[in-house]
């Protein structure tokens, strides 16, 4: 017992106990404030968890579904089950939706050190990787944000983990561990569906290296790679799981053609032959999609920016902090190193890190808008840091003198502790006015002011331009999902009718002639902050953002309507 509780209160273990613990802490604390807003992407994994709940059903009416259509997209089901639990726990709210996303955020430390710990076979970098993946703002932004994308990730980390402990260690219990994680990751992002298969190539490769000796490990992992690809088959088969892919393909954008005409009629009046030979869909779909690759490793998605869309965006910050750059490029080199100096160094567990870095961003590379993208390359992320761990350990250790040694690790910990309070002062305090247009902030209160006339008998005919108002007004108000799905499971729509309510998708009803139509002797009209009111109607209140900028403006008739 003794030694039982001597190992637990090693310096490592309690090291990783405080990181797992501030982890916890600082992607929990104020969960139903900040982020600023509540994103209509949330809204929808909240309502849809709320109404599988009460009815087994999503808010579209379809039993246990694997993949909800939320505007045709068809994402992934599996953040919609997870948030279940949360929502019959602590009733459909903000923090009710986020919980799910950020406990597993958090738990991706702990797991993250343990993978770390079997690529390295080091506890000291595994802490370092830790360390920084506790502090990462990526992870932290993510975590907090109903990120579909970080629960994928979580179950990625957990598979990698037991693949490798099957590489090494040649256990098939940990590859039928690997085989369940990686298919869980399935259910949740698609990114994960192109990582995962390709990492399956990669550690293919490295198995077989060894065939001669371990022909029997190489038939388990081909069964089980088998199944992954199996299970990943009738997961697109039954959930229409290639409508979001194909939909934001570079190879579905018109964009691409568009150009290829422009540049070919830069050549008018010369060969168009020539023209065609350079530029066509050979050769611009592969520039557009390396181009979108890079600017995953430009500063300013790295470190100054961050990612589009730019609900994800911290005023003065990107992904990374500078001095993670600084050791990525160390242990970067490390690897490049070994590569060079022998090439099957690739296919060892520390070489692979550079594959897992490369593939990570491929997904987003792969399509059109909103580049660089903040979710779809979210697997790069776990790679990025194993890299900064190694470079800052290998750093550490250039220098022999335990002073000098100790002195880098102490101005290394301060800035690392400015850069981590720069950022969460940021995400905290400055993001409550930076903008907040991006995360629908305002919604909850214009859902109070549309229950409040509606329930004094007004009709309110309300702009549904550039969000969904329909999923604000079901999720605050609590409606009820039976309810909801027996008079059809309505969308909004352009002049859709909800109790009340109509949704019209002019910016300003009080000027589009189809929303006066649906008029009667009460009527209130939300318009956007924007409209020019005609000279019969009135303002009587507005709806602004935390910048103190307006939202939106709840308008009327000035005569034949009492307040």
């Amino acid at each position: 017992m003794r030694n039982y509780f001597n190992s637990i209160l090693k310096p490592v273990n309690i090291a990783l106990l405080l990181i797992v613990l501030f982890g916890l802490i600082i992607r929990l604390y104020a969960l139903s404030t900040v982020p600023y807003g509540f994103h209509e992407d949330e809204a929808h994994v909240g309502y849809n968890a709320y109404s599988l709940l009460k009815t087994f059903r999503d808010k579209n009416n379809v039993f246990l579904p694997l993949a909800i259509d939320q505007f045709g997209d068809f994402r992934p089901s599996g953040l919609h089950f997870l948030t279940v639990p949360s929502v019959a726990v602590f009733g459909l709210s903000v923090f009710a939706t986020r919980f799910p996303a950020a406990f597993v955020g958090s738990l991706s430390v702990l797991v993250f050190y343990f993978l770390c710990l079997e690529i390295f076979q080091n506890q000291i970098i595994a802490i370092i990787a830790a360390g920084f993946m506790v502090i990462t703002p990526w992870q932290i932004i993510a975590s907090r944000s109903t990120s579909e994308s970080i629960v994928a990730q979580f179950f990625v980390i957990v598979g990698m983990y037991f693949m490798y402990r099957f590489v090494r260690l040649k256990k098939q219990s940990a590859v039928i561990l690997s085989a369940i994680s990686f298919i869980l990751s399935f259910f949740f992002y698609h990114a994960a569906r192109f990582f995962v298969p390709v990492m399956l190539v990669y550690f293919f490769g490295c198995i077989w290296f060894n065939r001669k000796k371990e022909g029997k490990i190489l038939k388990s992992f081909c069964l089980s790679s088998l199944i992954i690809l199996i299970s990943l088959f009738l997961i697109f088969r039954f959930s229409n799981g290639t409508n979001r892919p194909v939909d934001i393909s570079v190879f579905s954008t018109p964009a691409t053609k568009m150009l290829i005409d422009k540049q070919v009629g830069y050549s008018a009046g010369h060969s168009l032959l020539i023209a065609r030979i350079l530029h066509n869909e050979l050769i611009n779909y592969p520039l557009t999609i390396i181009g979108n690759y890079f600017q995953h490793f430009d500063s300013d998605f790295l470190f100054f920016k961050g990612g589009l869309p730019p609900r994800y965006m911290v005023s003065g910050s990107g992904n990374f902090y500078l001095i993670e750059g600084l050791f990525f490029l160390i242990g970067l080199s490390v690897i490049i190193a070994g590569a060079i100096k022998d090439w099957k160094f690739i296919f060892s567990a520390v070489g692979s890190i550079l594959i897992w870095l490369i593939v990570g961003s491929i997904p987003a590379a792969l399509t059109y808008e909103d580049i660089p993208h903040f979710q779809r390359s979210i697997m790069m992320l776990p790679a990025f840091v194993m890299l900064a761990a190694l470079g800052f350990y290998t750093f550490m250790n250039i220098f022999k003198n335990s002073k000098i040694k100790g002195l880098i690790i102490t101005v290394t910990v301060l800035i690392t502790l400015f850069s981590t309070f720069t950022f969460l002062y940021s995400y905290f305090v400055e993001g409550f006015r930076y903008q907040p247009i991006y995360r629908n902030e305002g919604e909850k209160e214009l859902v109070d002011a549309v229950n409040k006339y509606s329930g004094e008998g007004y009709r309110v005919i309300m702009t549904s331009q550039e969000a969904n108002r329909l999923i604000f007004y079901l999720f605050y108000n609590k409606v009820d999902p039976y309810y909801y799905q027996v008079i059809g499971s309505p969308r909004d729509s352009n002049g859709l009718k909800f109790e009340n309510l109509v949704f019209v998708e002019a910016p300003c009803p009080t000027n589009d002639p189809r929303a006066l139509s649906y008029a009667m002797a009460k009527t209130v009209y939300v318009d956007q902050f924007d409209c020019h009111l005609p000279k019969n109607y009135l303002k009587f209140m507005s709806i602004t953002r935390p910048d103190g900028e307006l939202m939106f403006q709840l308008d009327k008739l000035k005569i034949g309507i009492n307040d």
